[in-house]
């Protein structure tokens, strides 16, 4: 007795899922603004420095644009300063745990948002 076999090529076909699709692209974010938003900057001060953020409502914020709103100066030395210690009386807390090259990068990037 013979059997005979009827095998379609569809049969050994593999069944393949899709492939996944690629991942997104890569967002980079220049190290001074990642540094201002990691570290919460931009809750109180806004994401354009103008201080109003949804944090900014409890008290004053400086308004970065402005160089005149600043309580302690608006150089790079005066900004270092106040990111380091924080400004006493104001919901603005020092940041010693950063190293040299964050705060300098937070001080670089709040100059920035000054007008000229």
């Amino acid at each position: 007795m013979a059997l005979a076999f009827h095998c379609s090529k569809l049969d050994f076909e593999e069944t393949r899922e899709p492939p996944p699709p690629p991942p997104p692209p890569r967002v980079t974010v220049p190290f001074p603004e990642a540094m201002f938003e990691q570290n919460g900057c931009a809750s109180c001060h806004g994401k354009d420095g103008d201080g109003r953020a949804t944090l900014s409502s409890n008290g004053y914020m400086p308004n970065f644009q402005d160089k005149s709103t600043y309580r302690h100066g608006s150089s790079l030395p005066e900004i270092l300063n106040s990111i380091k210690k924080g400004v006493p009386g104001t919901q603005m807390r020092g940041y010693p745990h950063l190293q040299k090259e964050e705060w300098r990068a937070l001080a670089q990037h709040i100059l920035g948002f000054q007008k000229k």
